[in-house]
């Protein structure tokens, strides 16, 4: 985990401050430090995963502007039986964003909110979204709503369907 923080620190994406700084920096209502774990991922990488929700209660305070839903696997497999008997091209196209999460960038005021601590004394900040925080998707579903508008408005009367799936739900 410190090897791979070291690593978004150089890209600017985490922040290491000695204790008293972030407490000075941020009110108790806004310094949750949370715990951390670690999944595995194919490649030998890890995944770092924030904790939001037990203990700092970060996730059940962040408000939603309006609803988010993502459509699962059975309804692109319901719209491609349907389409499968209509005349036209038939195809299902899927794009994958690297760090995705880590691509929103979060206020200073929020980064205390998004602290963690892996040795005594030291405090990490995220400056940018995090894997275990709940805002970072609703974000990307609101830019990928945007998309599909874009493209409907660009299609105008074409027969098209649009699913957009965040946080890895097609299987």
């Amino acid at each position: 985990i410190d090897k791979q923080f070291r690593e978004e620190l150089k890209e600017g994406m985490m922040l290491e401050v000695d204790e008293k700084i972030a407490k000075d920096t941020y009110p108790p209502d806004q310094l949750h430090i949370a715990a951390l774990a670690a999944v595995k991922k194919a490649d030998d990488s890890s995944r770092i995963l924030h904790d939001g929700t037990h203990g700092v209660v970060v996730n059940p305070r962040i408000i939603m502007r309006d609803q988010m839903r993502c459509p699962g696997v059975p309804e692109q497999r319901t719209i491609m039986k349907i389409l499968r008997h209509q005349p036209g091209s038939v195809f299902s196209m899927k794009g994958d964003i690297s760090k995705a999460h880590r691509r929103v960038i979060v206020k200073k005021e929020d980064w205390g909110f998004q602290a963690c601590q892996i040795n005594p004394g030291k405090i990490w900040l995220n400056k940018v979204g995090t894997f275990g925080i709940g805002s970072a998707a609703y974000w990307w579903c609101r830019m990928c709503g945007g998309i599909s508008r874009l493209t409907l408005y660009i299609m105008g009367q074409s027969n098209i369907w649009q699913l957009v799936y965040a946080d890895d739900l097609e299987g």
